[in-house]
């Protein structure tokens, strides 16, 4: 401090006391001042956004992150089983309905929609991106698969085996060049005479058989029972379309069904409790409801999940959060970034502002107290190196953090074993930046610079005085 050796030695103390005073309560100012704003509501959601994102699909958006989800359920409302699937429950059959029956509804439901209306109708009936790709997977393999196997066996033993209901199919295409035959009697299939030339017997009975299949899929099996008019033939092909292949697909649906058991026994429970109005302790309400992700491309869906738990996370900390992820694994890396999301909390936010209000005040009194102290250029001097020395820190670290991320590249960094605890902090720091705008940070070095230059313009104020005072001509006396 700018010291005056004229003054006494309690006086000079009392300076330093509060020089060093005002150092120290000022630098916890500006750091919590600069914290109360990074943690604004628009910035701190921004962040933990990224940093739940980086935490739970570190390879990026569009992997589908499975949440708890809520429901848009009213008692008196039907239940939507699952969410993105047009299936539903009466509010009178919830409670006692379980897991595994709404899962062997939904698949019935759509089993009888394929039988009914094809595959396009019952792709209809569901919204949800995943599960959309699991059944188009479905039905272009093992469906189609499954359907010829049982058709095959239930109709060619009726006379498309051993040829002894083919039609004169060569004669009518000796009428008829260039026209489709039917090569079955009582089974109004038109194929394209080249089609069946080198086919046998049983080959041809075989291609009829498929081309009924490919019907019932693709338009249903009143679409294929319009095509058969021998009644035989007719009521086989009724029979196993409405028994096995029914069956068959049923228990292919189940399966496929069976990883979203989880989601739904947590919608079954959320809607007892509203049909009973009660909280029960164990109780996790959804992140939001099915309804706002229907639609939505995985990346899509994907965002809208990582903000609304940005939003949960800003207002009730990590532990809530966390409890929303289904996987276990996602919900132990979440919990192991605790530290850093907990700390962009509103609960966080206003213990800020409390420092701040308070270092605050104590930091004016300690400067009222240094100006008291100080004498003549010193009531400059001594302030602005407080000053300068309280931001001078956190200015450099912050506008060095402010240079590293604007050079970030956004590689997912090594681990810390190969490349050391420093590198890969500062490679961690430039992945997460990479991903932020670069004004959510500026505010933290910003405020350390204001401060640091008013303060060395306080010592240069001085400065200019007392040189101004050493230019000044004296005065001459005429005596």
């Amino acid at each position: 401090m700018f010291n005056n050796n004229r003054s006494p030695a309690w006086f000079r103390d009392s300076k330093w006391l509060s020089g060093i005073l005002l150092v120290v309560v000022l630098a916890a100012s500006i750091l919590s001042f600069s914290l109360t704003q990074f943690t604004t509501e628009n910035r701190a959601k921004l962040v933990l956004e990224r940093v739940i994102e980086l935490t739970l699909l570190p390879e990026g958006v569009g992997q589908g992150l499975a949440v708890r989800q809520g429901i848009d359920f009213e008692p008196g409302d039907r239940l939507q089983l699952l969410p993105g699937v047009e299936v539903f429950a009466d509010p009178t059959e919830i409670e006692g309905l379980t897991t595994e029956d709404a899962q062997s509804r939904v698949a019935a439901v759509l089993a009888e929609r394929v039988v009914s209306a094809g595959t396009a109708a019952a792709l209809a009936l569901v919204t949800d991106g995943d599960l959309t790709a699991q059944l188009e997977r479905a039905f272009v393999g093992p469906v189609p698969f499954l359907t010829r196997l049982w058709l095959g066996a239930s109709m060619m033993p009726l006379g498309l085996e051993d040829g002894s209901r083919l039609a004169q199919w060569e004669v009518r295409a000796a009428e008829q060049p260039g026209q489709p035959v039917q090569p079955v009697v009582g089974v109004f299939v038109l194929v394209e005479p080249e089609r069946l030339r080198p086919l046998s017997e049983r080959e041809i009975g075989e291609l009829v058989v498929r081309e009924l299949a490919s019907t019932v899929l693709a338009e249903g099996l009143p679409a294929a029972q319009e095509l058969v008019t021998n009644s035989t033939l007719l009521q086989q092909l009724s029979l196993t379309i409405q028994g096995e292949v029914r069956s068959s697909l049923h228990d292919l649906l189940i399966t496929l069904l069976l990883s979203r058991g989880e989601t739904v026994s947590v919608r079954l429970k959320q809607a007892r409790t509203a049909l009973a109005e009660v909280d029960p302790p164990d109780a996790t309400p959804g992140v939001l409801p099915a309804s706002r992700l229907e639609g939505l491309s995985p990346e899509e869906a994907d965002r809208v999940v990582l903000s609304v738990l940005a939003e949960q996370a800003f207002a009730e900390g990590v532990e809530v959060v966390a409890d929303q992820v289904i996987d276990v694994e996602q919900a132990s890396r979440l919990q192991s970034v605790a530290g850093v999301v907990d700390r962009l909390t509103r609960a966080a936010h206003r213990r800020y502002l409390q420092i701040t209000w308070w270092t605050g005040t104590l930091a004016l009194l300690f400067l009222a107290g240094l100006m008291v102290f100080s004498r003549g250029l010193g009531r400059l001097v001594n302030p602005g190196l407080a000053l300068m020395l309280a931001a001078g820190p956190g200015a450099v670290l912050f506008t060095w953090l402010n240079g590293l991320l604007e050079s970030a590249v956004g590689i997912l960094p090594a681990s810390i074993r190969t490349t050391g605890a420093i590198a890969f902090l500062g490679d961690l720091l430039g992945y997460i930046g990479a991903r932020l705008p670069i004004e959510v940070f500026a505010s933290l070095s910003r405020n350390h610079l204001i401060v640091l230059l008013v303060g060395a313009g306080l010592v240069a104020l001085a400065l200019l005085v007392r040189l101004g005072q050493l230019l000044r001509p004296r005065r001459r006396t005429l005596l």
